[in-house]
């Protein structure tokens, strides 16, 4: 099976974070900071559901409720958020960092 559209993952983290001078993380790197996901109270533990047992975090969750509250819990390093990019589609900002996230080496 093929996919349609190939995307780069990576994840959000506050600048003053000891991760975020690392060239890429993993997810054994991330297991005791908690993962920020933006999802309506309705869909937490849909959202929940799918990144522990379909792309295999292991890691608190806390949720906000728009994208704009999540990004000031990862520059109040509260956590880091997941995040793909598809295509040239860059999020250029000084407020945190972003880092690739790497499963197998790659």
């Amino acid at each position: 099976m093929s996919n349609l559209v190939y995307g780069n993952c990576y994840i959000k983290i506050a600048k003053n974070n000891v991760l975020a001078s690392k060239k890429f993380v993993t997810l054994e790197d991330l297991r005791f900071i908690p993962c920020i996901l933006v999802a309506s109270r309705q869909q937490e533990n849909n959202e929940q559901d799918f990144y522990q047992n379909t792309l295999g975090f292991n890691t608190k969750f806390i949720f906000a409720k728009t994208l704009e509250e999540a990004q000031l819990m990862v520059i109040a390093n509260r956590g880091f958020m997941p995040i793909e990019l598809i295509g040239d589609k860059q999020d250029k900002s000084d407020l945190f960092s972003k880092i690739p996230l790497y499963q197998d080496g790659k």
